[in-house]
């Protein structure tokens, strides 16, 4: 067997072979590999990078479009050899190599856990990648979803010319996170800020993708969800004079709409409670959310903004006139 190319430490990259599958021509040297690179155009809530793929891997979806043509990855499961340094298949049957002459497509997502809602087919010019039912849960639990753009190979007749396939994978919603900062000119007040939701997030829906990893996606029934940051009685911030204090990001369904987000406000002058509140679908501004970005909204708590609810120890002053008796004569003598 001929020495294996070695690839350069910058590149993640994973072997895969077959054993089971019809090949035209079987070359142990010319194993299928990949460079995988996680984009990041979002700005948690757990986040889906390059590094985490060496560690959770992926599922990854293969076609040999030129005879003979055949499926030879369809939900594979790989992971990274941190020993090899390459990706592999968990399964030794999952194994494939490339078959000179052949032209192949190729696409994966991640994570292993939301393969169900992902589909990628071809036909060798056109694609279709697609995401279908996929559902936001109403705690902080939905993970990041990240989608391959569609990669091409061809192998020649250099067993080294197809060392590794490409794949740049895309986050396929968008994430929202809340920021609250103290505004008060006092220097002893501080505000907790606790049960921050936000309201009305598409429950369910459907996405088409394009080569450039743009989602564009639909509902899937009319169901919304309130979307909590934390639990009832966690306090996401507690912010002294001019601190920000903010939320994790939750990831949601892209969706152009005027969310609302609705929070509880507690005010502490000298740490005695001065103001409790509940603030109740407070309207954000109208967004266009797109897939792999991230969008941050801010709220200042200050005196002005509460001014006609907290209402400060003051005091009036009088003092009492003094008042005079009548006057009382006194009998001098001339002792």
């Amino acid at each position: 067997m001929k020495k294996l190319f070695i690839l350069a430490a910058a590149i993640v990259a994973f072997a895969s072979c077959s054993k089971n599958e019809p090949q035209a021509t079987v070359v142990p040297t010319r194993e299928i590999k990949f460079a995988t690179a996680a984009e990041t155009r979002a700005t948690t809530a757990t986040v889906e990078t390059a590094t985490t793929l060496q560690t959770n891997g992926f599922s990854v979806w293969g076609y040999m479009m030129t005879a003979p043509q055949a499926t030879i990855f369809e939900k594979v499961d790989v992971k990274y050899n941190s020993t090899s340094r390459v990706w592999e298949p968990v399964e030794d049957a999952d194994v494939k190599y490339w078959s000179a002459g052949n032209k192949y497509w190729f696409s994966a997502m991640a994570p292993k856990s939301l393969e169900d809602y992902y589909s990628f087919t071809t036909d060798g010019t056109t694609h279709n990648q697609s995401i279908s039912e996929f559902t936001i849960a109403a705690d902080n639990s939905t993970p990041d979803l990240i989608v391959a753009k569609p990669a091409y190979a061809v192998l020649g007749d250099n067993e080294t010319s197809n060392e590794a396939v490409g794949l740049t994978f895309d986050h396929m919603l968008s994430r929202v996170k809340f920021t609250f900062t103290n505004k008060f000119a006092d220097d002893n007040v501080t505000i907790e800020i606790s049960n921050v939701t936000l309201n009305d997030v598409l429950a369910k829906g459907d996405a088409t993708i394009t080569s450039t990893g743009v989602a564009t996606w639909t509902p899937n029934g009319d169901g919304t969800i309130d979307a909590v940051y934390g639990t009832e009685n966690e306090i996401v911030a507690n912010a002294a004079q001019n601190e920000v204090k903010e939320t994790v990001y939750r990831y949601i369904i892209p969706q152009t709409a005027t969310y609302t987000v609705s929070f509880d406000l507690v005010v502490k002058a000298d740490g005695q409670t001065v103001l409790t509140k509940s603030y109740k679908d407070v309207s954000l501004a109208n967004t266009a959310f797109v897939n792999g970005k991230g969008y941050v909204f801010n709220a200042n708590i200050s005196g002005d903004l509460l001014e006609e609810e907290l209402h400060p120890i003051q005091f009036t002053v009088k003092v009492t006139e003094w008042v005079d008796n009548d006057p009382v004569d006194i009998n001098l003598t001339g002792k």
